[in-house]
């Protein structure tokens, strides 16, 4: 069952491949999960790990044939177009597109240099996946995987972010300490004290987005006093 306000981008192929293709065939990794004591709290939790690698077959899209992809639901491109100070994404480079949500699946990506992905049309998830990107852009996203400093940036400078931007019930503050707390909590640390570790970082990606998005405005500004001029 998908979360509340899951995105259904209906984005899917119906085809097969083309008679006579021949696939690319790439490395994926064996991901498995062990059980493991954190020398901090003492508690067991299982995280991930990869024992090996194995093959799969990939085609490009030209060597498919059958229905065409569905055009995107214009509900959810009107609704990523709206977003807040997506132009600060796409100055970056970075895309902005949607997946379909699912219970207990993320509720938004950030990719590497390459682009932010939501599956549910939450605005406080767009400013998370966002200040990741402020984050790495600085070169202070090193953390793999969850981790609580990189989370507790993401999650409290995107709630500061909705904050000036006036969107005080989309930062939704409470969700926000909800989230830090669980973090914290599993590394052992006050939510407080986490909060405080990284506050000079999240203020950092923060400003980053907002002195972006002048620039954008600016340039644009610039460019139409040139064309009426």
């Amino acid at each position: 069952m998908p979360p509340p306000g899951a995105i259904a981008s209906g984005r899917r192929l119906a085809g097969t491949v083309k008679k006579g293709e021949k696939a690319v065939h790439i490395l994926c990794p064996c991901v498995g999960k062990k059980t493991e004591t954190d020398p901090k709290t003492g508690r067991e939790r299982e995280v991930p790990f990869v024992y090996g690698f194995t093959s799969a077959p990939v085609f490009g899209f030209a060597q498919t044939e059958g229905e065409p992809l569905p055009p995107p639901d214009p509900e959810v491109t009107a609704w990523l177009e709206s977003l807040p100070l997506r132009e600060v994404a796409e100055s970056w480079g970075l895309s902005v597109d949607a997946y379909n949500g699912r219970e207990g699946a993320a509720l938004g990506k950030y990719r590497h240099g390459t682009g932010i992905a939501l599956g549910v049309k939450n605005p406080s998830t767009w400013a998370h996946e966002l200040i990741h990107a402020a984050d790495d852009r600085l070169g202070h996203l090193t953390e793999r995987g969850q981790h609580w400093r990189s989370e507790t940036v993401a999650e409290l400078g995107g709630a500061i972010l909705l904050e000036i931007l006036g969107h005080d019930v989309e930062a939704d503050r409470g969700g926000c300490w909800d989230y830090v707390q669980a973090y914290a909590r599993d590394a052992g640390i006050e939510p407080v004290t986490a909060c405080l570790r990284v506050l000079k970082r999240c203020c950092e990606a923060v400003a980053l987005i907002l002195d972006t998005a002048d620039n954008v405005r600016e340039g644009v500004s610039g460019a139409a006093e040139t064309a009426v001029a």
